[in-house]
């Protein structure tokens, strides 16, 4: 029975896996990175607090979860031996070449594997580095994502990560405040930073439950999208390309949590030894870099 039991749940961890990589497989995927900003990618002032945390922690052996170039870029300037990334796509771990800041980035070993099921030798890392990787992983499944993180670290290792607290706020507010803190803030929704920030917002905004999503949220998405040609046509056409609002803009699901389910699941398996905030992008507060240790 708890063969069988743990096959149902490889199952799903494989079936998971699969829907994930063939997003991440398309073509053109790698050359998007350039048309993203904060909180989509890591800020300047992010980047600055993994340089702190990782030198902090003087890593000999550094394992990457995903093909972020700003992480690679980091680890390779570390002076760490050996760095592995993980990503079970090829033509996300290429195509990310392209903006490499470094020669470094040729000491990498590639690792073309499931993050649930690396095979690599256990408890010998020192550090572990991934950026929003865990609202990739269904909540099903993110306690067993941060066993296999314990699992993959030496006894003194840490993980490194920016997470992603879901903002309780976003499902509710008018779609005209939604949209004004960001024109405050940027100055603009078309472009840049200020799109990138709308694109998080309206994920968050859709993330509901299956009754709010059949029977009130098409209402709101179908209100807001009337707003938002009214008073952002640029960003409406980006936006809506398809009779039914938002489907053609999210192509892939994020798992967010509010701070409080998320931080259950962490403290399960590690303590948190430092939250640290950027302070040069919106919504910054809910987009901490989380220093974990491994409980004993």
């Amino acid at each position: 029975m708890f063969s069988f039991l743990g096959k149902i749940k490889l199952s799903g961890a494989e079936s998971f896996a699969r829907r994930q990589k063939k997003i991440w497989d398309e073509p053109l995927r790698p050359a998007l990175w350039r048309g993203v900003f904060p909180p989509l990618r890591p800020s300047v002032q992010d980047k600055e607090i993994y340089e702190t945390e990782l030198k902090k922690s003087r890593p000999g052996k550094i394992l990457i979860l995903g093909a972020t170039p700003e992480l690679r870029t980091i680890a390779a300037e570390s002076g760490a031996q050996k760095i592995f990334v993980a990503d079970f796509s090829l033509n996300m771990l290429q195509g990310m070449q392209r903006y490499a800041d470094t020669g470094e980035w040729k000491k990498e070993e590639w690792l073309l594997q499931n993050w649930l099921g690396l095979t690599v030798e256990l408890h010998s890392f020192d550090v572990i580095l991934g950026d929003l990787v865990v609202r990739q992983i269904p909540t099903s499944l993110q306690g067993q994502f941060f066993k296999k993180i314990r699992d993959y670290l030496s006894p003194s290792g840490v993980f490194i990560t920016r997470v992603q607290y879901k903002d309780t706020r976003i499902p509710t507010i008018p779609i005209e405040v939604l949209c004004g803190e960001i024109f405050d803030f940027y100055g603009s929704l078309d472009k840049g930073e200020g799109f990138s920030a709308l694109r998080s917002r309206l994920y968050q905004r859709l993330q509901v439950s299956l009754f709010d999503f059949v029977f009130l949220n098409r209402i709101r998405a179908r209100r807001d999208m009337k707003f938002l040609k009214k008073k952002f046509n640029p960003v409406a056409d980006r936006i809506f390309s398809g009779q039914e609002p938002f489907t053609p803009f999210f192509s892939q699901k994020w798992w967010i949590l509010p701070r409080q389910d998320l931080g259950s699941i962490i403290t399960e398996k590690f303590y948190v030894e430092k939250e640290r905030f950027s302070e040069d992008y919106l919504d910054s507060l809910y987009f901490p870099i989380l220093t974990l240790r491994t409980k004993k």
